[in-house]
């Protein structure tokens, strides 16, 4: 009788291991999804773009992996950037999340008196445009503000 406890035993050990086993390995699998996932969302996007506008005065400013166009009603500027700087941005941009960018709320609201320009942040994808709600150009909201100051600093 202790004979048949003790092989039931084993045998439920044998499977808890591999049980464990196949754990880890959906882990493992898992974090390699979530890996991939982000990988795939830094190539999905095609175009980051801010326009600004006021009474008088316009400006927009679009970043592609290849270059930066900047206009606005006093000048207009084509550059080219390098894989590294167009890298950077997209990692400030993941560090945030595509999906909460509309989210954030403007922290002033001189825009609706034409104290500075309303301002907006569009990152466009393969599947999906994503944009900010309208903020002041000079005070973006604190989550955006390296995007932001990165997007313009393409054009010095």
């Amino acid at each position: 009788m202790n004979i048949k406890y003790f092989i039931i035993a084993i045998t439920m050990l044998g499977v808890s291991c591999k049980s464990s086993d196949n754990q880890e390995n959906l882990d493992k699998t898992n974090y390699e999804q979530e890996k991939n996932d982000l990988n795939s969302q830094q190539s999905e996007i095609l175009s980051v773009e801010i326009a600004a506008i006021t009474r008088g005065h316009r400006e927009n400013i679009s970043i592609t992996p290849e270059k930066m166009e900047f206009y606005s009603t006093q000048e207009k500027l084509t550059k080219e950037i390098d894989k590294k700087e167009w890298e950077n941005l997209i990692s400030e941009i993941n560090a945030v999340g595509l999906e909460t960018i509309p989210s954030y709320k403007a922290p002033t609201e001189k825009r609706l008196y034409d104290g500075d320009l309303a301002t907006t942040l569009t990152i466009k994808t393969k599947d999906a445009t994503y944009q900010s709600q309208t903020f002041d150009k000079k005070t973006p909201p604190k989550e955006l503000v390296e995007i932001v100051n990165t997007v313009y600093g393409f054009k010095e």
